[in-house]
Order: C-alpha cells, then sequence, then structure tokens
C-alpha cells in the first residue's frame, strides 16, 4: 500500500502510513495514486515548498493558505486602488477643514501658468480708442510675471488712501498707537466730497479703525484727512512709500484741497506701484499677517464695485480700491479677485477721457481678465 503523501510502501492493509501517519487511502489503483503523489512533490519542490511541508501535512496546508488569504487580501486591495481613485481623493478632500472667508491666499490651489500674451492683448482690446491717458497692471499671485502697460505716475484720486492706511497699520504694528483709541471729530475736519462723517456732528467720537474704514469703504475725505493728520502727515506717509520700494506714488495736498491743485500739488501714484502693494497685501507680505488681515477684510468691505469687478460673478472675492476725481477725468480701480481657482490682481487708472468710456472699459475688462486667468 503506497502512501499518497509520503510515497512509502506499506503492507497490505495497512490504515495509516507507517513513515509519516498520513490516512492511507484503500485504492485498486494504488499504481496510479503512487504517480500523482510523484508529480505532486516534484511540484512542490519545484514552486520552493520545502520537504518539511511535506513532512508536516497539516502545517503545509496551513501556511499554504495563509499565503492564499493574505495573496488575495493584496490583489483585493489593489484592484478596489485601482478602480475607486476618484472615491479616494474626494474623502482627502472632504477632510480638510474649509472656510468661507479665508484671506491666505497662500492655501489657494495651483493655477496653469499665467497667461501674459492674451493678458496683454485683452488689455489692448479693452482699452483701444480710449481717450487721455489710460494704464494698467495685471499680476498673478505667485511668481514675478506681470503685464504692464503704460505705466507712468499720474493722478491718483482716492487711491492715495491706500499709502494712508499701510502707514497706519504699520505705526500700530510698532505699537506707536492702537486703532481701537478713540477721536472726537471737530467742526474744522469736515470736507466736502464724497463721504459721511462730515454729516456727522462735531464732538461725536470714533475709533481710528471706524475711520480708517470709512476712510477706504466710502472714500470719506473728512476721514482721509484725520488720518493723515494721525500718522503724521505727508512725511509719514511717503516715508512709507520710500521704504516700500516705490517710485511712483508720492502724497502732496489733503482731501479736497483744491487750492493745493490749483498751485499744481497732487496727489500721484501708478498702476505698478499699486499692484505691487495689493500684491504683496493678498501674500501677508506687506505689513505683518495680522495687519494684512485687517486691511483685507475693510478692502473686502468697498461699496464702490462700478468699475473693473462690476461684472465679476458672484463666486468671486473681491478686495478693492476705487478712485474718482470727474473734474479731471480720473476713473481709477485696484482690486485683489479671487477664487478657488486662484488669485490675481489688477489696476486701472484713466485720465483726462470721458467717464462713460472709461467706466464701460473697466467693466469690460475686469470680466474678461477674470475668465481668462481664473476660468481657464
Amino acid at each position: 500500500m503506497s502512501c499518497q503523501n509520503c510515497g512509502y510502501h506499506n503492507p497490505p492493509q495497512t490504515v495509516t502510513c507507517l513513515k509519516c501517519g498520513h490516512r492511507l487511502v484503500q485504492s485498486s489503483g494504488d499504481a496510479n495514486l503512487q504517480s500523482r503523489v510523484q508529480r505532486r512533490r516534484r511540484q512542490s519542490r519545484r514552486t520552493g515548498f520545502s520537504s518539511r511541508f511535506s513532512r508536516r501535512p497539516l502545517l503545509g496546508v496551513l501556511v499554504a493558505g495563509l499565503l492564499l488569504l493574505g495573496g488575495g487580501y493584496i490583489v483585493g486591495r489593489l484592484l478596489w486602488s485601482a478602480t475607486t481613485p476618484a472615491t479616494a481623493e474626494s474623502s482627502r478632500k472632504s477632510s480638510a477643514p474649509q472656510s468661507a472667508d479665508n484671506d491666505s491666499s497662500a492655501q489657494q490651489p495651483a493655477k496653469s501658468a499665467f497667461p501674459a500674451a492674451t493678458v496683454t492683448d485683452l488689455i489692448e482690446q479693452a482699452t483701444n480708442g480710449l481717450a487721455g491717458q489710460t494704464s494698467v497692471a495685471v499680476m498673478p499671485l505667485a511668481g514675478s510675471q506681470s503685464v504692464v502697460v503704460n505705466n507712468h505716475a499720474q493722478r491718483a484720486g482716492s487711491l492715495i488712501t491706500l499709502f494712508i492706511m499701510v502707514t497706519a497699520y504699520d505705526q500700530v504694528h510698532q505699537n506707536n498707537w492702537r486703532m481701537q483709541d478713540r477721536y472726537t471729530l471737530r467742526a474744522a475736519d469736515k470736507v466736502g466730497g464724497t463721504g459721511t462723517l462730515h454729516t456727522l456732528p462735531a464732538g461725536s467720537q470714533l475709533t481710528y479703525a471706524e475711520i480708517t474704514k470709512r476712510m477706504i469703504t466710502e472714500s470719506d475725505n473728512t476721514a482721509a484727512n484725520i488720518m493723515l493728520d494721525r500718522v503724521g502727515g505727508f512725511s509719514a506717509v511717503n516715508t512709507e512709500i520710500a521704504q516700500l520700494g516705490l517710485t511712483d506714488t508720492r502724497m502732496a495736498r489733503r482731501l479736497m484741497d483744491t487750492a493745493a491743485l490749483r498751485a499744481g500739488h497732487d496727489n500721484d501714484t501708478s498702476v505698478r506701484d499699486v499692484a505691487t502693494v495689493l500684491k504683496r497685501l493678498a501674500n501677508r507680505r506687506l505689513i505683518s499677517n495680522k495687519a494684512d488681515h485687517a486691511m483685507l477684510t475693510i478692502l473686502k468691505a468697498n461699496t464702490d464695485h462700478s468699475k473693473l469687478v462690476k461684472n465679476l460673478p458672484t463666486r468671486a472675492t473681491i478686495y478693492n480700491k476705487t478712485g474718482d476725481y470727474q473734474a479731471y477725468g480720473v476713473q481709477n480701480d485696484a482690486a485683489i479677485v479671487r477664487n478657488r481657482q486662484g488669485t490675481f490682481i489688477m489696476t486701472m487708472m484713466a485720465a483726462s477721457g470721458e467717464r462713460t468710456a472709461q467706466t464701460s472699459a473697466m467693466n469690460d475688462l475686469g470680466q474678461v481678465l477674470y475668465r481668462a486667468i481664473l476660468e481657464q
């Protein structure tokens, strides 16, 4: 009786193999069984199983079973990963914290290369035929690329208040004074033009934070002059501008000082200078994270969206400042624009032109730039 496990020839009628202890199968085809056993043993040696597994059949079966189970698990995981990549990625994204109003542009997803050639063409198309002087600057949030057309110093209008605000927050950052300090409005402070602060009674008390907000969001001229005095006048603002490395910006008159205008003194800036400041601000690289966040919050609350940002979709987040002076044909707008795809900065300044044509060109340009840069 040949053992079907080890091939040992046992005496007839033996129940278990005398060599390995395996239960013997009684069969008239013993020769065929022996042949099958030998083939099995040769196959076992070829596949790398050691002879001790043959001598210990239960252990061999157990190991083979574990290997089969482990292999099945690995294969199953590989198949699952190959067939469900979108689900896995979606799960990772949903586990990240989301904020509806996160001003940190560093968290923005990567966009494709800045389309400088396309931006240049769009600017040319939008401004072609406009009377007067028109300048445009467009910059992505990251990198050194930019498109700047016809950059030069020109009338700033209320854009000059951006530099008053930056000077104020820099001084606060240096612990010179606090935005929560209070100021008592005087009759002598009040000037005309835009804004509502001049409608308040003398003796009204406001924090410098509130005055600064009015200066930006309402283009409040009274507020701008109060803040100019608080930071130390023209010299303080111009020193801040120089420290920022800007070359086309200078403050030379108070807001609504028509006598200074007649004498040839005005506040100047350029699209490049303004866009440079906004880019640093959007990257939180202007003063400090706290100060930059506060300034972005103010710019986001601006109520004048009649120019570059007028036709942008509601999904866009906008931080902007406008500047007008109709007597000189001045129409300015500067904006940081963000959506889920990324962030960019655009600035347009127009002077000595026709208001309706200038505004229409701004409306069109802002819309096509948004589509070209953030909806590629």
